[in-house]
């Protein structure tokens, strides 16, 4: 894996990131305002990380995992929708 596939994962390292960060936070801060704050900017880094994604697309990071434009669209649209219903 090299700095390329780095690039195609960062919407999806993004996402992973952010989880990690929120369960951490809602298990020791506990504050619903604070959580909710670091979710949204989580998920828009990870909207605003398809961009750079997007020019390196399509790209097969393993034979598994191939990142192209289909790929990044839905994964767009599932970002939008999750930034819709967070709360």
């Amino acid at each position: 894996m090299n700095g390329t596939d780095l690039w195609a994962l960062s919407p999806l390292l993004a996402v992973a990131i952010t989880l990690v960060v929120v369960l951490l936070m809602a298990a020791f801060v506990r504050r619903h305002a604070a959580v909710t704050a670091v979710t949204y900017i989580g998920l828009l880094l990870a909207l605003a990380a398809l961009a750079p994604a997007a020019a390196r697309a399509p790209r097969t990071v393993t034979p598994l995992l191939i990142v192209d434009h289909y790929t990044l669209f839905f994964g767009g649209l599932i970002l939008l929708a999750t930034l819709a219903t967070a709360a």
